[in-house]
């Protein structure tokens, strides 16, 4: 039987589900919104677009899946986030604020059999884990990370850790990335061995994700096991971008990891459902299915 809701719950239940995939207050604005209404830490002058490879488990078989991930980088700080999941939000919070007061129901569906034939509409209004939320930022002079990422609806995670730089083998090979020359070097860090490619071009000690230590920037770094890769794509000049994120040790909305462990089991346990929207008939459908994508965690000790 399906779970019918009362209209008059109604809001209570778009904010406890964050309706239409803008449910984690990272991403319930555009990127400049949410960097002015923050603690600003940092101005940005460079951005380095990289295009991000892991290999996932596809029911039993192994793909490739590609994001857009983007580094803004400032004097002491570093953003790294997903670039075009900003940019696919505020397009989507446009829509879906009309779509907003158009529903007269919503019904929460566990029937499988209605379940099977929502599967294969093709009106799907969201997947709320269908994008990265992983955000990190980095401080290169004390090497303190803060992690974020969403767990489900408004909760989130939140990660602090220090990092100090990687001691980083130089090797002889060398390559030319976006018409920079670079230089290879080797790391281990938490469970794999690291190949990056730096250009000292760009004199900035960082790098995709926590990735960071040598004299140049990083341009491409990939996994021993060709598991997880990053390559830049792109690099653009900034005019002073805010870098800013809030102080969530007191917000109810925000689970303060206190370690790595519980920050990746926290990760898994959100990877294993999903919760699927449709709009028809002035009714907002949804139901829970299972993620068909197993992700490997690219941190494999703590």
């Amino acid at each position: 039987m399906a779970a019918i809701i009362n209209k008059t719950i109604i809001l209570f239940l778009i904010e406890i589900i964050s309706l239409f995939g803008i449910s984690n207050f990272l991403y319930s604005q555009t990127l400049d919104q949410w960097q002015n209404n923050n603690n600003i830490i940092d101005s940005a002058t460079t951005r380095i677009i990289y295009q991000f490879d892991q290999e996932v488990i596809m029911e039993y078989m192994p793909i490739i899946i590609k994001d857009t991930m983007a580094l803004d980088i400032g004097n002491e700080w570093s953003f790294y986030y997903n670039f075009y999941k900003y940019r696919n939000d505020s397009l989507e919070l446009e829509k879906n604020n009309k779509l907003r007061n158009k529903i007269q129901s919503v019904t929460l569906i566990e029937d499988p059999t209605i379940i099977l034939e929502l599967k294969n509409m093709k009106t799907e209004i969201f997947d709320e884990k269908k994008d990265d939320s992983f955000q990190l930022f980095k401080n290169r002079k004390s090497g303190r990370l803060v992690v974020f990422d969403k767990i489900s609806g408004e909760m989130n995670a939140q990660f602090v850790e220090n990092i100090p730089p990687f001691e980083w083998t130089v090797k002889e090979d060398t390559c030319t990335i976006l018409g920079y020359p670079c230089t290879l070097a080797s790391t281990t860090f938490r469970g794999r061995t690291y190949k990056a490619w730096f250009t000292l071009d760009i004199p900035i000690n960082d790098g995709p994700w926590k990735l960071y230590g040598l004299p140049g920037l990083i341009l491409k770094a990939k996994t021993q096991d060709n598991m997880f890769e990053f390559v830049a794509i792109g690099v653009e000049k900034l005019d002073d971008k805010h870098i800013g994120f809030q102080n969530s040790k007191n917000s109810k909305n925000t689970v303060m990891c206190k370690d790595l462990n519980q920050f990746l089991d926290l990760r898994k346990k959100r990877s294993k459902d999903l919760l699927v929207g449709f709009f028809k008939d002035r009714r907002l459908l949804l139901f829970h299915k299972q993620n068909p994508m197993n992700k490997n965690e690219i941190e494999l000790t703590p």
